[in-house]
């Protein structure tokens, strides 16, 4: 039986994607202990990681290379796993994708890059794969398509999403969940 002083003798406070050890005791689960973290970032505050999906649209919003480099340098720093996926194929010439898929070249030889139009389901069966026993979060501009990413890979979830907001030409904030 554990007591209100064994819960305050644990240093870590638990972050999504911790395993911890835990106890039933008078109808309700107390944590008594969090294992070590193989990683963690602090925003979003969350542990245990294999892998971040960095989510960015061909266009609406516009592609963002500063962006991804931010990203980029802040996984490699933790020692994350990324893999960079381009949605919104759908709403981009051809023309004008060839040349984005020729400046992504640079980054071939280092990450994994996928090209998805989630609306119509091009590319997603693509992916299932890659999730298969990881821990995966996204990542990516406001607007650039993770929820609608997330409905055309698993339609069960039923996730809210928007439309890009004309007056300021981006997204609308929608998705903060963890599961």
């Amino acid at each position: 039986m554990s007591t209100k002083k064994d819960v305050k003798d644990i240093v870590l406070s638990p972050k999504v994607g911790d395993i911890v050890h835990y106890e039933f005791e008078s109808d309700q689960y107390m944590i008594t202990e969090v294992l070590p973290r193989q990683n963690e970032l602090i925003r979003p505050d969350i542990a245990n990681i294999d892998q971040v999906l960095l989510v960015f649209s061909a266009v609406s919003p516009d592609f963002s290379f500063n962006l991804l480099d931010k990203f980029l340098v802040i996984l490699g720093y933790n020692v994350l796993k990324p893999i960079i996926l381009v949605t919104k194929i759908d709403l981009i010439d051809e023309e004008s994708l060839i040349k984005l898929k020729e400046s992504l070249n640079y980054y071939k030889p280092f990450y994994d890059i996928y090209y998805v139009n989630s609306k119509a389901r091009v590319g997603i069966d693509t992916l299932d794969d890659i999730f298969e026993g990881k821990i995966t979060i996204l990542a990516g501009q406001t607007g650039a398509g993770k929820s609608t990413f997330l409905n055309a890979l698993r339609p069960e979830l039923a996730l809210k999403t928007q439309e890009i907001s004309e007056s300021l030409g981006r997204g609308k904030h929608t998705t903060r969940h963890s599961e």
